[in-house]
């Protein structure tokens, strides 16, 4: 039903920010009418596949048998016994805004994108080469297929272009996409950071992205509770080893061993 109350005098895109979980679903679907197939296969082709991300999965079904016993469980804390009780996986119906299962290692890779895209880096896949395989490539060799399939730029292979990545991280940390800037309602005013995090039953998480250091890290935790006093811990591990590479990064001579991820 229409209600007055939904609506903003603001034109689109001067209207304050929301964030909004069917956001991410309708941008899920458009993905599907553009691309021509499932939401989760576009993102197994496009991304966790030429990444290597082998534990990313939007759906307990395409988790192998025998790895399913590996996947966390989620849990709530009961105050009455001082204890936790598992949820048991679950899924969520406005997924992909949701419900990806993927370890640390495998996202702080696609972490890893961003952070080598901030250095201007290439990146450390080829695009696919026609038959779903992907090789690495060493620092400054440039990729060297056509194939439109694969998620390149003009002038550089792997999973985010440089065309991506500067519409995504804008310098001016707003209006991102898919990021949470100083605008975001999650964002951290003032700070010169992207980040973005999750908060259901049994799950908090949040990565945070620091183009000025090309640094970043990621925090998965399979329980309820305010974790900002690890994400600060976390922060001043990062900011120390910034400061421990800083001859390497102002010396320019950079390779892939000195992208910094926690």
């Amino acid at each position: 039903l229409f209600n007055p109350g939904d609506w903003s005098e603001s034109p689109p895109g001067e209207a304050a920010y929301h964030y909004s979980n069917a956001g991410f679903t309708l941008l899920g679907y458009l993905v599907e009418q553009v691309a021509g197939q499932p939401f989760d296969a576009f993102t197994r082709n496009r991304i966790f596949g030429p990444l290597r991300m082998d534990t990313a999965a939007w759906h307990m079904a395409a988790i192998p048998n025998h790895e399913r016993q590996d996947v966390a469980n989620v849990y709530r804390y009961e105050a009455a016994t001082a204890g936790h009780t598992a949820y048991g996986h679950y899924g969520v119906p406005q997924w992909p805004a949701a419900q990806l299962r993927v370890s640390v290692a495998d996202l702080a890779t696609l972490l890893r994108e961003f952070t080598k895209r901030s250095m201007k880096l290439p990146t450390v896949t080829t695009p696919d080469d026609g038959e779903g395989k992907f090789t690495p490539r060493r620092s400054g060799e440039r990729a060297q297929s056509a194939n439109t399939n694969a998620a390149s730029d003009e002038d550089e292979g792997g999973v985010l272009s440089t065309t991506a990545y500067r519409l995504m991280c804008p310098d001016t940390y707003t209006q991102g996409l898919g990021w949470w800037g100083q605008d975001a309602w999650y964002g951290y005013k003032g700070e010169e950071v992207w980040l973005h995090g999750g908060f259901m039953d049994g799950v908090r998480t949040q990565v945070n992205f620091y183009p000025k250091w090309s640094a970043g890290f990621v925090l998965l935790c399979n329980a309820e509770g305010d974790y900002k006093a690890i994400e600060a811990r976390l922060k001043a591990e990062m900011v120390a080893l910034v400061r421990s590479k800083r001859k390497i990064i102002d010396s320019n001579h950079l390779n892939v061993d000195d992208i910094l991820v926690v």
